[in-house]
């Protein structure tokens, strides 16, 4: 896929209109900057999904809005750089926390 189409996917992804994790290649990263508890490399789609994802959310009222401040793509590589803002856990507590990942999207995926 070329980068615009790569930019479209990730466009796609957040808006909730393709499949999320399974876009991602096996071994993609997602990165979340500071000192929080979630603050790390989260590297291979499994990691993401059940080390980070599935817990975060499990902790979430409410996932908020994800807002993109860059997105750099070549090829399968594409980079996101944004923030969440809104976002409440079930102690009624709210968040906004800065993200960075960079994804390899499944070649498979991305053609169908």
């Amino acid at each position: 896929m070329s980068a615009v189409e790569n930019k479209q996917m990730i466009e796609s992804m957040l808006a909730g209109t393709v499949g999320w994790l399974e876009q991602w290649a096996s071994d993609g990263v997602w990165i979340i900057p500071g000192s929080s508890r979630w603050s790390g490399a989260y590297r291979g789609r499994a990691a993401i999904g059940m080390k980070l994802l599935g817990p975060l959310t499990s902790e979430l009222e409410s996932l908020g809005t994800f807002e993109v401040e860059n997105v750099i793509a070549e090829g399968n590589f594409v980079v996101v750089q944004g923030h969440a803002t809104g976002r409440v856990t079930k102690v009624a507590s709210l968040t906004t926390t800065p993200t960075a990942s960079c994804t390899r999207l499944s070649a498979e995926k991305s053609r169908s």
